[in-house]
């Protein structure tokens, strides 16, 4: 399995259309590989908002096929996220092993 994790610094006022927008344009649980994704706030003060988008996917293949198929982020989108950082690792899955 393939964990992406990515969190997001948004704009005070404009949380709930863009991660709304973003919902959207992220693949559903159980397509193309896409085994979960979770949207969690994490913090919030006057000016902006930090949410952590994490993703659960089958193969490493399957997440660079889903990105290649993506349509770019619409430049207002961009224009609200203040900071966006990325982290993927493998997860070894345990029941994968037992015969």
């Amino acid at each position: 399995m393939f964990i992406v994790t990515k969190l997001i610094r948004i704009k005070y006022s404009y949380e709930n259309e863009l991660l709304n927008s973003l919902e959207k344009c992220y693949p559903s649980p159980g397509t193309n590989g896409c085994i979960n994704i979770e949207f969690l706030q994490m913090y919030r003060t006057s000016d902006d908002a930090q949410y952590m988008i994490r993703m659960l996917w089958k193969t490493q293949q399957n997440y660079h096929t889903w990105l290649s198929q993506r349509e770019e982020i619409e430049t207002w989108k961009r224009n609200y996220i203040l900071s966006s950082k990325s982290n993927a690792t493998y997860m070894h899955d345990p029941l994968a092993c037992r015969s």
